[in-house]
């Protein structure tokens, strides 16, 4: 299976073409957007760091994005320096450190996710990688693997849970009790306390993966009865006593349907989202399955597609929709989609382009662009 489709979000790139600036509304769009901002507090937004410097690979310009943060405040990403996408997280205080790359220093790599209690997690790039002639023609020769994922305690390279590792795992999520949740080989898989553990694969299901953790330790994720393509994904859940609850194909797909599934926001009272895309497709459309396994559709901007980056612990989400053909960054509060722009108070010179994160305070990270189009990783804070 193509991992880099299980990441949270796209790569580290530029962004996908969003306005998300404020803009003239009908009304009934009018109306929700009124209601909904009854409920919800008004943003302001912040650069903590610009993003002015790019690796060029295989043709494009690739950078660092801010993905995550944590309840206290942490946020992780990347930045590029010396020609490699570089690590880092910022503390509440907007102090930066770069995280220690141990034995794979001299490559790029992401920091996916980041937990109050000091753990990252990561994956290795090839973009910007150093390779040596002759590692370049071992790796032209060699078969396709997925790039290594990593662990960080404190800034420190976890080398010991990483040599560890089963063969072919990624993650993806990270708990704040530091669980990890994603796959290894074709297999569903969760780390807890550091120890491995696999789903024994339901019969007709081939691969898939853990992704949405809920507070009791619960996961939700994806199967699939075939890897390429991806056919027949369901979402499962995962018991912290091992059993493993199937459920129903969404909406109203016949149980053969072809694309990716993705679980988000599983909450303790069994309820979570699946985020249903085509096999190519970079927008789809989101479900709500209730504990009885009742499906809602759920609402994008404009009927044109959306996804979905981040959960919180109360069921808030954010992600992207598409609106007139425009990518715009999209906050989901009780199901309801409204453009994160309208929460924006006045202020400085930033045009939202995405948002990659939230914590369970409601403050957001993402990516921004000022009036001389330079790129900025950016907070949005409640206000």
């Amino acid at each position: 299976m193509k991992r880099r489709t299980l990441l949270k979000g796209a790569a580290a790139t530029t962004a996908l073409g969003a306005i998300g600036m404020r803009r003239p509304q009908k009304s009934a769009a009018a109306r929700r957007v009124r209601l909904i901002q009854q409920e919800l507090p008004m943003y302001e937004i912040e650069s903590f760091f610009v993003s002015d410097t790019f690796v060029v690979d295989n043709g494009q310009n690739f950078r660092g994005i801010p993905r995550d943060i944590s309840n206290d405040g942490t946020i992780c990403g990347e930045i590029v320096s010396n020609g490699l996408l570089t690590p880092v997280t910022w503390d509440a205080s907007m102090t930066m450190r770069v995280l220690d790359m141990g034995k794979y220093i001299g490559n790029s790599a992401s920091v996916l996710f980041v937990n109050d209690g000091g753990r990252a997690a990561g994956s290795l790039s090839r973009v910007g990688t150093f390779r040596t002639e002759d590692q370049a023609i071992a790796s032209a020769n060699a078969s396709t693997a997925p790039d290594p994922f990593l662990v960080w305690d404190d800034g420190l390279l976890n080398a010991e849970l990483l040599a560890s590792m089963p063969a072919e795992y990624f993650f993806n999520s990270l708990a704040e009790s530091g669980t990890l949740a994603g796959g290894a080989g074709e297999l569903p898989a969760r780390w807890v306390d550091d120890l491995y553990e696999a789903v024994t694969m339901p019969a007709g299901f081939q691969t898939g993966g853990a992704r949405s953790q809920a507070p009791s330790g619960d996961m939700a994720g994806t199967l699939y009865m075939t890897e390429e393509p991806l056919v027949g994904g369901i979402p499962f859940i995962w018991r912290t006593t091992g059993e493993v609850e199937l459920q129903q194909p969404p909406g109203k797909d016949d149980p053969q349907w072809a694309g990716r599934l993705q679980v988000f926001g599983f909450q303790d009272d069994g309820s979570f989202v699946a985020v249903v895309r085509g096999l190519n497709d970079l927008y789809g459309r989101a479900i709500r399955y209730a504990a009885d396994g009742t499906q809602t559709p759920m609402a994008d901007l404009n009927g044109e597609g959306m996804f979905v980056r981040d959960a919180n612990a109360s069921g808030t989400m954010v992600g992207q929709s598409m609106l007139n053909g425009y990518s715009i960054p999209t906050l989901w509060t009780n199901d309801q989609p409204i453009a994160i722009a309208d929460l924006i108070v006045p202020g400085p010179d930033l045009l939202l382009l995405e948002v990659n994160g939230l914590n369970d305070s409601g403050v957001l990270v993402g990516e921004a662009q000022d009036s001389a189009g330079m790129a900025h990783h950016v907070i949005l804070r409640p206000v």
